[in-house]
């Protein structure tokens, strides 16, 4: 891996910042992005799925835990962290990804905090 330029850096921070302002519930599943391949679209189904068993989604009374972890994607996608890559018939999201910056920070925080560690090939 090469070393990081001094811009890169730079938009590293930005991105931090972002990711600080997040509500605590919204942390590990933005940190989650990590473990996908990079520039590969997510299956929101297969995404929202896997929050759920990691433990990542809050109880809400009158409703389900698959739709509160879309209403959690929802908040990603609204601050500019998670990309729509496609959408359904109806309007909802399909598929999403997140920038290669953003999942490289991902992976950065989550092995730092000891969130994750991903094993790259």
């Amino acid at each position: 891996m090469s070393k990081p330029s001094e811009q890169t850096k730079d938009y590293e921070k930005i991105l931090e910042l972002s990711y600080n302002h997040l509500p605590m519930h919204l942390k590990p599943c933005f940190l989650y992005f990590g473990v996908f391949e990079e520039d590969r679209e997510i299956p929101v189904r297969k995404l929202t799925l896997l929050w759920v068993a990691e433990g990542f989604i809050e109880k809400v009374e009158h409703k389900s835990s698959e739709d509160v972890a879309e209403e959690y994607l929802a908040d990603l996608i609204n601050r500019g962290l998670v990309i729509v890559a496609k959408r359904r018939s109806g309007g909802g999201v399909k598929a999403c990804n997140v920038h290669d910056l953003l999942r490289d920070m991902c992976l950065r925080i989550g092995e730092k905090d000891k969130f994750m560690k991903v094993i790259q090939k």
